[in-house]
């Protein structure tokens, strides 16, 4: 549960990830069985062609690995997560961890994205569709929070996120290569509650959307192999245990 109470001021924006990543597990456990219902009753008893049930067993093994995917990580996507933004800094908790940075140590924020974030969703139809085509295309709209500290030695200061903490191509002049890389989960609205709270309380480090540049060329979770986060490895930094 988000802690209400913390060491921030009583206005300040909360963004809690673990509703979020909840809101992602039941939407991946009723597309996806729903999905080989679909090819069960609607296909392979329908029609007794062993030709068509292979192709719908096919697309039934297809929908089986995102749901023993899900469920693998249930227990890390449990794990409470979340930033508060306030006048004094930027807080974050993780598990039992919690811990802040002033807005002095912060040289920038911004969302990451694979692809052009879209309008939101404005009926259940939409978002489900939507999800499911993100899904099939292989993550078309991954999304990330990224912050850049201005200093290692705020990145040292942060055990619970070490595993968010990625080496890619500066985006901008100002900012140094490494900074802390989170993905956020697939419910409409989270990017909006992180605009809000830095653009509120630190305007001067908030710089919007962008391109995940360099993230093709030198992705590096300590020490990782070249390349854009593989969704492995996305599912690790996202969703690691404690």
């Amino acid at each position: 549960m988000t802690p209400q109470i913390g060491p921030w001021d009583s206005d300040a924006v909360l963004v809690d990830l673990r509703p979020a990543r909840i809101f992602g597990i039941i939407l991946n456990l009723l597309i996806w069985p729903g999905a080989i219902a679909l090819f069960v009753f609607g296909v392979i008893i329908p029609d007794p062609d062993w030709r068509v049930d292979a192709v719908a067993a096919c697309f039934i093994a297809f929908c089986l690995v995102p749901i023993v995917r899900t469920i693998r990580l249930v227990r890390p996507m449990l794990v409470p997560m979340g930033f508060a933004f306030d006048r004094r800094g930027l807080h974050y908790w993780r598990g039992s961890e919690r811990g802040s940075f002033a807005w002095s140590e912060i040289a920038a924020i911004g969302i990451g994205y694979e692809a052009q974030p879209e309008l939101p969703p404005v009926t259940p139809a939409q978002l489900v569709g939507r999800f499911t085509v993100n899904k099939i295309i292989k993550d078309r709209q991954w999304v990330a929070l990224e912050i850049f500290p201005r200093t290692g030695e705020a990145l040292d200061r942060a055990p619970a996120l070490q595993p968010y903490r990625w080496t890619l191509e500066a985006p901008w002049p100002d900012v140094s290569a490494e900074r802390w890389l989170i993905p956020l989960p697939p419910r409409p609205g989270l990017p909006g509650q992180i605009q809000r709270g830095a653009e509120r309380f630190a305007p001067q480090v908030w710089r919007g959307c962008s391109a995940a540049r360099g993230a093709r060329s030198s992705a590096t979770p300590a020490n990782a192999a070249a390349g854009r986060p593989t969704r492995a490895e996305r599912d690790r930094v996202g969703l690691v245990r404690r």
